[in-house]
């Protein structure tokens, strides 16, 4: 309720410059919470350790190999009480991947709060 008020709040009293710092500082807030990744190591070990960090967030992440490039893939979305009216929380997702794996992430699909069949949220890496 508490999430859900803010981010209301954030969104309906301010212009698009204050809404666009707010999201910025959305994406710096989660980078700081999982930290700085060595720049220097193998796109493999960074990705593994940004796995490990988002799951200390309980995002259940994981990536996988792909033909295009890697995916990180959420089986769990750590916002879904909210996430249907505030998806500047996706926004806050993919830029911190970008910003931490340097790296263009994109989301390609995402978690559907209500699925029974267990839908995911992936990103690509480019």
């Amino acid at each position: 309720m508490i999430a859900d008020s803010l981010l209301t709040a954030s969104k309906d009293r301010s212009g698009a410059g204050v809404r666009n710092l707010f999201a910025d500082a959305l994406v710096q807030s989660l980078k700081n919470q999982l930290g700085p990744i060595d720049a220097g190591a193998s796109a493999t070990i960074r990705i593994s350790t940004l796995v490990t960090r988002l799951n200390q967030l309980h995002y259940e992440a994981y990536w996988e190999a792909g033909a295009e490039g890697p995916r990180l893939l959420f089986g769990r979305c750590p916002y879904a009480a909210v996430i249907r009216d505030h998806p500047e929380l996706c926004k806050m997702d993919t830029g911190a991947i970008s910003g931490l794996m340097q790296q263009t992430a994109k989301q390609v699909a995402k978690i559907d709060p209500d699925s029974k069949t267990g839908s995911k949220c992936v990103f690509s890496l480019r």
